[in-house]
């Protein structure tokens, strides 16, 4: 902690400083890489998930009712 607190205070002033059109920029990167990384993520989990679903034989397919028995229920009066 010592060396620390010594680097932070001892250290020469820096004349240097970011823009906002550069910090603009800098931010607008960091959020299309977390939005791309998080659609990237959903996609493979879709993925992956529609492969083991095929692969386990699932037996209805998606958007489709489940079979039921041949049986008809008689109408209600």
């Amino acid at each position: 902690m010592g060396i620390l607190l010594y680097a932070a205070t001892s250290l020469p002033q820096v004349l240097a400083y970011i823009d906002p059109g550069t910090g603009s920029f800098l931010f607008q990167m960091l959020m299309a890489g977390i939005l791309s990384l998080g659609l990237m993520l959903t996609t493979m989990r879709e993925r992956v998930k529609n492969f083991f679903k095929s692969r386990l034989g699932s037996g209805n397919k998606p958007g489709t009712a489940p079979e039921s028995s041949n049986s008809q229920t008689p109408p209600k009066a």
